[in-house]
This record gives C-alpha cells, sequence and structure tokens, in this order.
C-alpha cells in the first residue's frame, strides 16, 4: 500500500516538475553521442583515481565532490578541444608531476578545423624553473602590459600560473595549450610583487606539410629502420661516463625501459659497466637532474651495488579487484635490495633538479642515506609513486601514481621532494640578472659544478689523506 503511494507521488511530482521546468528553459534533451562518449570516458578516469590514487588524503581533496562538479560541464563543451581542456583542468586540481593526459592527434582535429598549439607561436617561449613556468619571449607587438608600478627590472618574466583558467601544472600544460587553430588562449600571469594580471594570446594557423617536409619525415624513417642495431649507441645516450681529473661524471638521463626497448637488465647493466670503469681512488658525480625515474627495479639493480647491508622499500598497499570488484585485496609488501658485486665503495655526490622525478628521487635519497652520498643542487620534484595508466574509450590514456614506495620508517617524498645537502639554485633572479634563460642556465651548470666538485674533493682528502 505504501509502495503504491510513494509511486502514485513520484509520478504526480515528475508530471508537475516536467512543464516547470520546461518553462524555466531546463527542458530535458536527449544527449548526444558524441556527449555519451566523452562522459563515458570522464566517468572511467574519474572513477579510476576515486579507487586508486593514493595521495586525496595528504591533499586534503574530496574527489568525489569535485569531480561531480566538473561533470555537468561535459555534456555542454562544444569541440573535442574543450572536453580536452575541460578534463585537464580537473587532473590539474591534483597538482600532482605524476598525472598526465595523452591525447591521440586524430582527436584533436574536427573536420576542416584543425588544431595547433600555443607553444608553435612564433616569438612566446618558456622557461621552466623549480615547477614553475616562466614567460621569457612574447611575439612581436603582443606583449602584455607590466603593472605600472614595477620597476623595470621587474617587469620582464612573469609566470604564467593558469590557462583556459585551469591550474598550470606542467604535465598538463601541453594539453592546455593545444586546440583549435587561431583561437584565443586566456592566460593569467603572476608578476614580481604577486599582482596578477590577465592576458590573451591566439593560437597559431597551421603551417602546410610542404613536400620537402614529407621527403625529410620518410628519410628518417628509412634510417631508423634500416640502418642496423643502434642499442649499444641509444644506451650511451641515456648514460655515460667522462673522466676528469681524478673525478668522473655518470649522466643518467634516465631509469624508463621505454627509452631502451630493451629488459630491465639492459640499462641496470649498463650503468653498472660504466662505474666498473671508476679507480677505487677516484670520486664520482652522479648527474640526475634530467633524470625524470623510469622503473624502480632499475634504480634498485644499480643501488645494490652501494650498499654495505641489505634494506628495505615498503609499499603500503595497493588495492587489486578482481570478478568485477567482487573480490578486492589490499597488498602490503615490501622489496629487500641486497649488496652486490662488484661494490663500489668511492665518494660520491649526487647532482639532482627540480625535475629529478619519481625513482631517480627515490635512488638519491637511498645513496644519500644509505651510501653517505652528498646530494648537490636543487630540491627533487616530489613524485613518489610507482606509474599506473587507463586507457579511454576514445583512445586517450590517463596517467598518475598508484603505488607507494616510502622508506622502512614510514618517510615519503610525495610533495616534499629530496633536499640536497647543498643547496644551488636556478632562480628566476637570475634570469632576470642575465637577460636570458640559455645564459643563466649556463651560469647554474658552472656553479653546481664547482660546488659538487669542492664537496668531492673535501671526500678524497678525508679517505685518501
Amino acid at each position: 500500500m505504501h509502495s503504491a503511494s510513494r509511486l502514485r507521488s513520484l509520478v504526480i511530482l515528475t508530471l508537475v516538475m516536467v512543464p516547470v521546468l520546461t518553462g524555466c528553459g531546463l527542458s530535458p534533451s536527449p544527449l548526444s553521442e558524441a556527449a555519451k562518449d566523452r562522459l563515458k570516458v570522464f566517468d572511467d578516469y574519474s572513477e579510476a583515481l576515486q579507487e586508486n590514487y593514493p595521495y586525496f588524503h595528504l591533499k586534503g581533496i574530496d574527489w568525489e565532490s569535485l569531480a561531480a562538479s566538473y561533470r555537468p560541464a561535459v555534456v555542454s563543451v562544444e569541440s573535442s578541444s574543450q572536453f580536452h581542456h575541460l578534463l585537464a583542468a580537473l587532473l590539474a586540481e591534483l597538482d600532482d608531476p605524476h598525472v598526465s593526459l595523452k591525447i591521440p592527434n586524430a582527436n584533436w582535429d574536427a573536420g576542416d578545423i584543425k588544431s595547433t598549439s600555443l607553444l608553435d607561436l612564433e616569438g612566446f617561449q618558456i622557461a621552466l624553473l623549480d615547477r614553475r613556468c616562466f614567460v621569457t619571449q612574447w611575439p612581436e607587438g603582443m606583449a602584455p602590459l607590466a603593472p605600472e608600478h614595477l620597476p623595470e627590472e621587474l617587469q620582464r618574466f612573469p609566470e604564467l600560473i593558469r590557462v583556459q583558467g585551469a591550474r598550470l601544472t606542467l604535465p598538463l600544460f601541453r594539453v592546455l595549450a593545444r586546440g583549435d587553430a587561431e583561437s584565443l588562449v586566456e592566460l593569467q600571469l603572476c608578476w614580481a610583487d604577486g599582482t596578477k594580471t590577465r592576458h590573451t594570446l591566439r593560437r597559431p594557423r597551421p603551417k602546410p606539410l610542404l613536400q620537402d617536409d614529407i621527403d625529410l619525415a620518410d628519410e628518417r624513417i628509412t634510417k631508423v629502420r634500416f640502418d642496423g642495431d643502434k642499442s649499444k649507441s641509444r644506451l650511451h645516450r641515456l648514460a655515460s661516463l667522462e673522466r676528469t681529473g681524478t673525478h668522473a661524471i655518470l649522466r643518467w638521463k634516465t631509469m624508463s625501459l621505454k627509452s631502451t626497448g630493451s629488459d630491465r637488465s639492459q640499462l641496470s647493466n649498463h650503468v653498472i659497466r660504466l662505474l666498473e670503469g671508476v679507480a677505487p681512488t677516484d670520486g664520482l658525480i652522479i648527474d640526475l637532474r634530467v633524470n625524470h625515474g623510469g622503473q624502480l627495479h632499475v634504480a634498485l639493480d644499480v643501488l645494490a651495488h652501494f650498499l654495505t647491508s641489505e634494506i628495505k622499500i615498503v609499499g603500503p598497499h595497493e588495492k587489486l579487484d578482481y570478478l568485477g570488484g567482487l573480490i578486492s585485496l589490499s597488498l602490503f609488501g615490501t622489496w629487500p635490495v641486497k649488496p652486490r658485486e662488484p661494490r663500489f665503495t668511492f665518494p660520491v655526490v649526487v647532482l639532482t633538479s627540480w625535475q629529478t622525478g619519481s625513482a631517480a628521487e627515490l635512488f638519491a635519497r637511498l645513496m644519500q642515506k644509505e651510501q653517505g652520498a652528498t646530494l648537490v643542487g636543487e630540491r627533487t620534484i616530489g613524485a613518489e609513486a610507482g606509474l599506473s595508466s587507463v586507457e579511454g574509450a576514445d583512445g586517450s590514456s590517463l596517467s598518475f601514481g598508484k603505488t607507494r614506495f616510502i622508506e622502512k620508517i614510514g618517510i615519503g617524498h610525495q610533495e616534499v621532494g629530496i633536499i640536497p645537502d647543498v643547496s644551488v639554485r636556478l632562480r628566476v633572479e637570475d634570469l632576470r640578472r642575465f637577460g636570458s634563460y640559455q645564459t643563466a642556465y649556463s651560469d647554474w651548470d658552472k656553479r653546481i659544478h664547482e660546488a659538487a666538485i669542492r664537496t668531492l674533493e673535501q671526500k678524497l682528502e678525508t679517505v685518501n689523506p
């Protein structure tokens, strides 16, 4: 009886509300197929993060409410570009260097409308410093007016903090910068004294693909396919050793197997073979400044040759679902790392920057803590977890940190990064002093190497008095 009464009430409410909503201009209408497809991608990504992203508590984010606040706009966007910008804006709320979005080229263009990127606009240049983006050059005649109260020396190199209204995070910048050719891009700038201003630019026109470009592209493809095995030279581009006087420099650019197309051992064995060329009486500088990380196992394989005793890395939990979510498991695992031969006992200095990330950060921290290496340079980016990815129904993909890796006493480096023992930074003040990023970077490169050599000489005096 009560069920029938509730049903009648629901029917009456529906009959009453539909005319009311229609009169208010809110008449219900069926969703287009494009809107349904976009909702599926949006929901798949937001649910994957809700179930697997480990840092909502750390960041103080109510993800379910945040995603729900963006969701209604999915059905009202008018182009693929707007949908991609909406996704990027939502993901940017996490402000996580591990969260990125890959959009296939075909998804950007709609019919005769081609997409271009603000980053390809002639005369527009940026510099990335400490997870921040500064505009170092504007297209001719398109520079913003600096706040008139600022002294002249502070009227250059404003920080770019928002694009299309979304927080600027570096992994998502390329998505926000791309859009329909010649469309407006809204930028928000922050000046030296904290003043914020708004500025707009237009994305460039698409460039025609000339026959010379096609021939050149075909020539490059032919060389890659038929010039034989380039694995050795490729490995040397990823990690190389240079001897200078009483010390050696290992320039290690990645721990990612994607860059080698090989198994885990090929890259780590290459690095170990290089280290075997360092004399026991020499000092070693390991340059990780552009190493964004990669596979944790690669880092630990090399680390093992510097250890004197076993250490453990802890993975707090990883949620695993089976049978469509009917069974869920939370695993608490540890990864023991045992010393291996040959053992490297020479003094070590590790160079870091804000670009040093993920597995490279953990390697730097464990070398600092377990081997006694001295870290010189900048605080690392603070991206702790192992990566996971989700494929969207439209061919796009979302990557994010899923499995945490922390020290055995519970200390992680998400958000915080690894703090160097000797700080040598590249700052926006250096840009203003030298007038260009290239000159400022060269000065920083010189300063950081001088600091590393001084530190290494002190270590060598202790070891070889």
